[in-house]
């Protein structure tokens, strides 16, 4: 079959993205309900504490070593290697995270299949550093180190996030995110559940002739993690099909999933937001993101 893009109508983007913001904030501020400018500079609302789940609190209080074993979230033991942590975060955490994102202090870059911000840490960009992560995105990286994804040495912590938007509809070719980065990736999802496909890597002869293997298939809840590194960082691609609903299927994740899921569930997507975490190497410096690029 051959490929059809999707033609996307940004008035109707903007209108769901308006809906979705009035629907997760109570909250509003002046210049919204009242016919006030906004205020030149901007600044990110104060974040509260991030509370995790109820499986993951006891990671807060805990300042010794992590003691949650990853392993345990190993989608398949043949694969080097995959996690998924369903429930990392607790709703008033991804309700707090959805304020944080859509706030005036956001800037969005707005490409063709979704729009994304980024934010990086002590990487250089013209004999500069950014401004470093807003707190809600440095709790979250921390907690990632709690976990034991990531580490707290300066020369593991994550760098570098991505954060991308998707409406109904939208998605993401199937990518690496390239040499430039440390083999680790970490994509928190909020808001949306939506099916994530690793495929093997192909050679330049490969490319539309040959159906990539499928390395894994995942389904992907609001407030989960999902890790992967080492050969799948390096030997296979992942994406997102553009598409407003969506079979379960076969997903290499169901025992971790929420019960009542089965190869036979619809699974209609919402507005969808992920935050990628990554560490760049060094020397490497960073450029604007492009379509194509990032992650989940």
């Amino acid at each position: 079959s051959c490929f059809k893009p999707i033609l996307y109508n940004m008035d109707l983007i903007k209108k769901v993205r308006k809906e979705v913001k009035a629907h997760h904030s109570s909250e509003k501020t002046v210049y919204e309900s009242e016919d006030v400018k906004k205020p030149s500079n901007p600044q990110f609302p104060v974040f509260p504490r991030l509370s995790l789940s109820n499986k993951f609190d006891f990671l807060l209080k805990d300042s010794g070593k992590a003691v949650v074993d990853l392993e345990s979230f190993r989608v398949r033991p043949d694969v080097d290697a995959i996690y998924y942590i369903p429930d990392f975060i607790s709703t008033s955490d991804e309700t707090n995270f959805w304020k944080q994102i859509h706030c005036d202090a956001a800037k969005w870059t707005e490409l063709t299949s979704r729009r994304l911000q980024r934010f990086c840490l002590n990487v250089k960009k013209d004999g500069k550093t950014d401004s470093g992560f807003p707190d809600y995105i440095q709790q979250l990286a921390e907690a990632f180190v709690k976990v034991g994804i990531f580490k707290a040495d300066k020369s593991d912590f994550p760098n570098h996030v991505l954060l991308n938007e998707y409406i109904p509809g939208q998605g993401i070719m199937h990518h690496t995110d390239g040499e430039k980065y440390e083999p680790l990736v970490a994509a928190i999802s909020l808001n949306s559940p939506s099916v994530l496909t690793f495929v093997e890597r192909q050679s330049t002869d490969e490319i539309g002739f040959k159906k990539p293997r499928v390395v894994s298939r995942l389904l992907l809840e609001p407030r989960s993690v999902v890790v992967f590194k080492n050969w799948v960082y390096e030997n296979a691609m992942h994406g997102l099909d553009g598409v407003e609903e969506e079979k379960c299927g076969h997903i290499d994740n169901l025992k971790l999933v929420s019960d009542g899921m089965n190869k036979n569930t619809i699974i209609k997507r919402g507005v969808r937001v992920s935050i990628t975490f990554r560490r760049e190497k060094e020397g490497c410096g960073h450029s604007v993101p492009v379509a194509g690029m990032g992650t989940k």
